[in-house]
């Protein structure tokens, strides 16, 4: 078990198992993909079609998209609406206020 409020398994006991799987998807530079659209293709397809598959898969297992990495939104519309919400009941309003502090302390410009 990890210590870190942001863990997924912060609050297990000691001797839980757990995994994290990884899934990568390489953005090129600007020297291969000079107009963007294939760095915006990927972006996309991060967003609306990993990021949805996991929700929806995940659910029922307590999985998680990395949702540090994704513009949330409470839009049900939106292909990530209600990722907030999921990070607020998984966590607890105590770890995503320390979130967000650290964010306007690190990142005051919201880059």
């Amino acid at each position: 078990a990890s210590p870190s409020l942001e863990s997924d398994n912060g609050y297990e006991s000691e001797n839980a198992l757990f995994s994290w799987v990884g899934v990568i998807m390489y953005l090129p530079s600007e020297d291969t993909d000079p107009t963007g659209s294939r760095r915006e293709f990927i972006t996309e397809s991060f967003k609306d079609q990993y990021c949805t598959l996991v929700r929806r898969v995940g659910k029922k297992y307590g999985i998680m998209c990395h949702w540090a990495k994704i513009e949330v939104s409470d839009d049900p519309k939106d292909a990530n609406g209600g990722v907030a919400e999921d990070v607020r009941a998984r966590f607890g309003p105590r770890v995503v206020a320390a979130y967000n502090d650290a964010r306007k302390a690190y990142d005051p410009r919201g880059v």
